[in-house]
């Protein structure tokens, strides 16, 4: 049996704070070096989420947070990173 469905946060960027944190991750080199690629593989995921069962929310993104998060977690900007911010942004349950 499948558990209940749940609200699961994803990344929304504007454009400038999107390549912001492309920018300063250590390896930012393999997310799409184009906002609009991004953006489409954002909305395929949020789709597939959806197929699940579960809420993607969106949790917009400032660069200038995640550096600032990152600092105070003494946590390196890299992907994996960036994805447990997110995942610990606030979501309205």
């Amino acid at each position: 049996m499948r558990a209940p469905s749940s609200r699961v946060p994803v990344a929304s960027f504007d454009r400038l704070n999107y390549l912001s944190v492309r920018a300063s991750l250590r390896d930012g080199h393999i997310w799409p070096e184009c906002f609009e690629e991004w953006l489409e593989r954002a909305r395929v995921r949020s789709k597939e989420l959806c197929d699940l069962g579960d809420h993607p929310v969106r949790v917009e993104i400032d660069a200038q947070k995640f550096k600032l998060w990152c600092l105070i977690n003494n946590r390196q900007a890299d992907t994996e990173s960036f994805g447990e911010y997110v995942r610990t942004r606030p979501v309205d349950r």
